[in-house]
């Protein structure tokens, strides 16, 4: 089930932001390019949130772009990344943007199916969110490299 946000929880996230703005942090691959925006590894893929969540998406592609709500949470992502160079971005989403399709928060319980524990504790642990759509590269500060 995906959820979208609602503005009682874009306060929580952002609570200096515009009601329709989320701020959200990205670990960017080394392939990925922030001044030409972001885009996820296969738009037209049919993995689920899930699976996604769950499984990942290497060696498979996915239509989410994962990203976390705080810098604290973006930063115990990358303890534990063999990622080089680190790279992270902040973002700040315009939920109105005709780019955005959807914005899941993957830490809302009802996301994940009752049994699913690994990809709820991870994504709790990560504080993940998922983007559908392209993010622009207007969107996008590069805060560490």
């Amino acid at each position: 089930m995906d959820k979208a946000y609602s503005d009682t929880e874009n306060e929580h996230l952002c609570p200096n932001c515009e009601p329709s703005k989320v701020v959200l942090y990205r670990l960017l691959r080394p392939n990925e390019d922030p001044s030409r925006g972001l885009y996820a590894k296969n738009p037209s893929s049919d993995v689920s949130v899930e699976d996604h969540v769950t499984d990942g998406s290497r060696g498979r592609g996915s239509r989410f772009i994962s990203c976390c709500k705080s810098y604290s949470a973006i930063e115990r992502f990358v303890a534990r990344t063999w990622t080089s160079p680190v790279r992270i971005v902040q973002i700040e989403i315009d939920k109105d943007d005709s780019d955005i399709i959807e914005v899941i928060d993957l830490t809302v319980p009802e996301t994940f199916e009752e049994d699913n524990w690994k990809g709820r504790n991870f994504a709790s642990w990560a504080e993940e969110v998922l983007v559908v759509g392209k993010i622009s590269p207007e969107c996008i500060t590069e805060l560490r490299e």
